[in-house]
């Protein structure tokens, strides 16, 4: 869409390193992030939406652009809810029968109450070499530290998009200034009638 005075904005450079950022978190949060990986993504996104923010026009497909953002900023913070809320199992041997039940990121189990269990009936297995009980809470540690990340950078992602959404939505500032500076209907019918003072 042109601009007013003619020139195209340059929404599209900020757009096209928005939408990279936002592919590289949501690749981040589908393996195992790390913590700087969610910091680049929040920073860099944000510089890129603060830039298309202050160069944005409402296009003509901005109601179909805010709800597509709308449902992947949600579908985003629904994976960040089930990465805190679902309970963690780390298998113990290679087939995956005899798991560490850790609980969840928000509800831990206690560390006293971890035990090699057997993934079909839930009861404890009895093991010839047993596994030190602080090997077991070094591992739930590490895969509960695994969920946090994760849900940090789906957390990360979906404010980026819910943002890039109202953006879409609202009309910006620019825009509202051009379209209260044109002259309203009245105004011209009554430049149109006002008589001449030519003799």
């Amino acid at each position: 869409m042109m601009a007013v005075n003619g020139k195209r904005p340059r929404s599209w450079l900020f757009t096209t390193v928005f939408w990279a950022v936002v592919a590289f978190g949501v690749l981040a949060a589908l393996g195992i992030p790390r913590w700087w990986e969610s910091l680049t993504v929040a920073v860099v996104g944000v510089a890129a939406s603060y830039g298309w923010w202050s160069r944005r026009r409402r296009s003509e497909f901005w109601i179909f652009f805010g709800v597509v953002c709308s449902l992947v900023a949600v579908l985003a913070f629904l994976a960040a809810g089930r990465a805190l809320l679902t309970t963690v199992k780390v298998p113990v041997d290679s087939i995956g029968q005899e798991t560490i039940v850790c609980g969840s990121v928000m509800n831990p189990a206690p560390n006293y109450s971890l035990r090699v269990t057997d993934i079909r009936t839930g009861e404890p297995t009895t093991r010839p070499q047993a596994i030190p009980h602080t090997q077991l809470e070094q591992a739930c540690v590490k895969r509960l530290d695994y969920r946090v990340a994760e849900a940090t950078a789906a957390t990360v992602v979906g404010l980026l998009l819910a943002g890039r959404a109202i953006g879409h939505v609202v009309l910006s500032s620019s825009a509202t200034r051009t379209l209260s500076a044109l002259p309203s209907p009245e105004r011209r019918t009554s430049r149109l009638r006002r008589p001449s003072r030519r003799h």
